[in-house]
Order: structure tokens, then sequence, then C-alpha cells
């Protein structure tokens, strides 16, 4: 027991707790320990092999992340768990430090392409994600009527972004106020610029590329000033979270569209949870005593984390499962990449394949509402590129 060892990244929220707790994530090194219990009491093959090794990273310090990545690589883990905003961390693992990572947040094409074969991410490469909103948003009529569109991005997300612009103007949609701020992942001083400035650039639609504390910031400003663009929302900086979401003006927030990946507003529209969500929310129950709520602001943050560690190490085992255990580089990446349609318990089906080693391809609608503080489901999963 315990021979393949593993690293799993470890987020510490509290720059983002001390804005509001409700952005907290819970516990993640026991939600991680909690889901491997649980698949090792079901006997799931190399559960009990598996040794996990901690280590804890500032989520706004880039310096930490790649100090945690050097630190893995010196205890000779197989495979590294990553977190939500470990990206630093985790690019430095697999293009520079030899070890293979499963993160979760998005980065772009090009970006996989830079740590191939090494990067994983469970969340859809970030710019195929754009270009797919796009197409979804048109479909939808977001951009009937020529409306002045407003878009605002951030350096994490600028490669991203002019994916989506070019997706715009192959469209015909030229009309385009683009925005940039110097943030990365997280507020800028020039989130209230450029609420004035899309104000006085008479934008309508508002696409935006940032982060959420980004975004309220925004919009926070926009409703001060009288301006009321529509804002067509996407899965991107944890938009798509009651507890972000909650934080917006609803004079310009409520009832507003978006694109999500994640498992968020089921509950809250009377849907049923799926058999994968269940049993990541039972594991974490058993090892805690205690039940999430699965709708509303101040569970989001710690749910939508166990169901994405409850799928981290899913995906982990079903890898080693694959290539029967072995633990070198090109064996590991072998079994992720034999990962095909596989549930999971944070969004739709899961997929690796070769030369894409990001997980999520399904997305659906889901609208705000201020009323119930709450994000709720309108539709299906539909494969995302067929999402217009």
């Amino acid at each position: 027991m315990g021979n393949i060892k593993v690293g799993v990244a470890v987020a510490d929220m509290s720059a983002f707790e001390a804005v509001d707790p409700a952005y907290g994530i819970g516990d993640q090194a026991a939600q991680v320990a909690a889901a491997l219990e649980g698949t090792r009491a079901r006997g799931v093959a190399h559960a009990a092999d598996v040794e996990l090794v901690f280590r804890t990273f500032d989520a706004v310090d880039p310096d930490q992340k790649r100090a945690v990545a050097r630190a893995f690589a010196a205890d000779g883990v197989a495979a590294v768990l990553g977190a939500r905003d470990f990206t630093y961390g985790a690019v430095a693992l697999a293009e520079r430090l030899g070890v293979p990572v499963l993160d979760v947040n998005a980065v772009p094409t090009p970006v996989h392409a830079r740590c191939a074969p090494l990067l994983f991410t469970i969340r859809t490469a970030q710019d195929v994600l754009y270009r797919a909103f796009i197409r979804w948003a048109a479909a939808r009529g977001a951009f009937d009527g020529s409306p002045r569109i407003g878009v605002f991005s951030d350096r994490y997300t600028e490669t991203s972004t002019n994916a989506a612009l070019a997706e715009l103007e192959r469209l015909g949609h030229h009309d385009v106020v683009r925005v940039r701020s110097d943030g990365l992942g997280y507020g800028s001083d020039d989130d209230v610029d450029a609420a004035t400035r899309f104000r006085d650039e008479g934008v309508t639609v508002l696409l935006p590329f940032v982060s959420g504390s980004s975004l309220v910031e925004l919009l926070g400003t926009s409703s001060a000033l009288g301006h009321r663009p529509t804002v067509v929302d996407l899965e991107t900086g944890e938009h798509a979270t009651d507890v972000t979401a909650s934080l917006m003006p609803p004079a310009i927030y409520d009832g507003t569209v978006a694109l999500a990946l994640n498992r968020v507003g089921e509950s809250a529209a009377g849907r049923a949870l799926t058999p994968r969500t269940e049993q990541a929310l039972a594991d974490h129950e058993a090892a805690t005593g205690r039940r999430l709520d699965t709708s509303g602001r101040a569970s989001s943050g710690e749910l939508s984390n166990v169901l994405l560690t409850s799928d981290l190490v899913d995906l982990l085992l079903a890898a080693l499962g694959h290539v029967d255990g072995a633990t070198a580089a090109d064996a590991v990446v072998a079994g992720f990449e034999a990962i095909t349609d596989r549930p999971s318990a944070s969004g739709g089906d899961i997929t690796f394949a070769p030369g894409e080693h990001w997980g999520y391809r399904h997305g659906r609608t889901i609208t705000w509402s201020a009323a119930a503080e709450a994000w709720q489901a309108q539709d299906e999963y539909r494969p995302l590129s067929r999402s217009g």
C-alpha cells in the first residue's frame, strides 16, 4: 500500500476569503483524502496503492506556485493533482520539471502545446471555450440588431480573447470596443476605468473575459454610473458560481444567461443530481459527517471544489487503471489519453485525447436569479462543437 506517490496542490484562498468568507472552498486536502477513501472502500483498482503528498500554495502568488512545483519534483512524485489557481505551478511541472499534472483551470491551446504531453486540465482549453461561447451567444440572438459589443479581458485571458474576437469577426460582428486590464486572474485598478470607457463608447452588450472579482468591480461601477449593458456571460474566472454571481448588482445582472460547463444550477432548477455527483457528495459526507447544500452562495465554493477534487482522484485512478499502475511519465500520459466519455461529478463527460489534453467537451445554458441567489440550469449538456 502507498507505493504510488502522488502530489496534491492545496490552494490557500485566504486572500479571497478576506473579501467574502463564501469565496472559501473548504478543506481541499480533506476533500481529496475523502474522495480517495471512497474509492478504496469501493475497491477501485490502485486506490490502495496511492500515497498522497500535500503541499499548500497562496492562490495569488505565482512564485509560491512554482516553488511548490519544484518541491513536488524533489519529492519524486509520479504525478500531481492540481487545484484552482495552480496554473503557474502546473505549467512549471509539465514544461520544465518533467512531472505529469492533472490541473483544474483552463489554459489556451498554445500553453497546452508548450507543455505537451505532460499537462492535462479538467476544464476546456480556454480559447476553445471562448470560440464556442461566441457561437453559443450568436445562436441565442445576443448580437441581433448589431449592438455595440464591449469586450473586457486581462493578461491571463489575452490569447483566448483574441480567439473570441476572431470568431466575432468571422460571424460578421465588427462593432466591438475592447478594453484590456493588467489583471492576472484577479481584480485590477483598471476595472473602474473600463466601466467608464464602456459607458462613454455606448456599449450595449458586454462580454467579460476577466476574473469574477474584476467583473464585480466593473458592474458595480457601471451601476453607479447609470450604465446597464446586457451581460452575456460564460464559465471563466469562476463567474458561474452562486457566490460570485451574488455579488453582481441585480439591476444589471439579474436574468443574465451564461454558458456553463460545471454542474451549477441543477438543484436550483429542480433537477436531480447525477449518480456520479451523488457519489462524490456521499464520499465527502462519509468522511466528514456533513451533507453539503447543493444550491446557494454559502456552500457554492466548497460544493464545486468537492466535486472537482472527486474528479481529480477519479481521473487519476482511471489513468492508472488503463496502464496497470505503471508510473513512468509516458505511461501516466498514455493512461490519461485513454480516458473517453467518462462521467464527471463536476460537469459533463470527460475525454482526453492526444493533442487535446482538456477534459470538458460539453456545455449548457444557465440563468442567474437574483431572488433565488442561484444559477438555474436551463437545458441539457450539448457538445461545445455544436454550441452554435
